[in-house]
C-alpha cells in the first residue's frame, strides 16, 4: 500500500478516490492520522493505493485531473540558444 497524496481539500480527495475506484484502481482515504513526526493538521486527508503495482496509473489519473504533485499551474520557461545569448541569429 502506498500513500498517493495528502490534501486538506475533502472533497477534492473524494473526487480523485471516484475517479480511481471507476479506473479499477482500489485506493482508501485516510483522515489525518500520523503515527511519526511533528503533530500535522487533522483536517488532511491522505489517498493510498492498495497495490503497489497502481501507483503508476494512479499517477497518471492524478496528472489527468490536476491534482497532487501535478496540480501546480503551469510555468513558462523561455530558452535561448547559444547563438541568440550571444546577438546571433
Amino acid at each position: 500500500m502506498k500513500m498517493l497524496f495528502l490534501l486538506s481539500e475533502g472533497p477534492k480527495v473524494e473526487r480523485v478516490s471516484r475517479a480511481l475506484t471507476g479506473a479499477g484502481i482500489a485506493c482508501e482515504i485516510r483522515q489525518g492520522v500520523f503515527e511519526k513526526g511533528p503533530p500535522r493538521d487533522s483536517a488532511l486527508a491522505q489517498l493510498w493505493i492498495e497495490n503497489d503495482h497502481d501507483c503508476h496509473r494512479a499517477l497518471l489519473v492524478c496528472v489527468r485531473l490536476g491534482v497532487g504533485f501535478s496540480g501546480k499551474p503551469a510555468i513558462t520557461v523561455e530558452v535561448k540558444t547559444d547563438n541568440e545569448s550571444q546577438g546571433r541569429k
